[in-house]
């Protein structure tokens, strides 16, 4: 999927992959430790800049690319749950 992100009062056209991640269980019902939370997975495939291409991009634009994907899917999975309910 492609979104348009305005970082640092700059564009970028993202291509990603997104896998949504899963909550934990804290306690099992017998009482057994549960696991953690699985957080969100975003795979960048590739970022554009001003029509270029980039073939790297520093640490700090891949945490921005990564909050911006993931506002976005939770938004998208929010509306879309939303029209579902009006259907009733």
């Amino acid at each position: 999927m492609a979104l348009k992100c305005d970082i640092r009062g700059k564009q970028y056209l993202v291509e990603y992959n997104y896998t949504q991640g899963r909550a934990g269980i804290r306690t099992l019902r017998n009482g057994d430790p549960g696991w953690p939370d699985e957080p969100d997975e975003v795979e960048v495939l590739w970022v554009r800049y001003r029509g270029r291409d980039l073939k790297r991009w520093p640490a700090w634009l891949d945490d921005a690319i990564y909050e911006r994907v993931c506002d976005f899917e939770d938004k998208r999975k929010y509306d879309e749950m939303g029209k579902s309910a009006s259907r009733f």
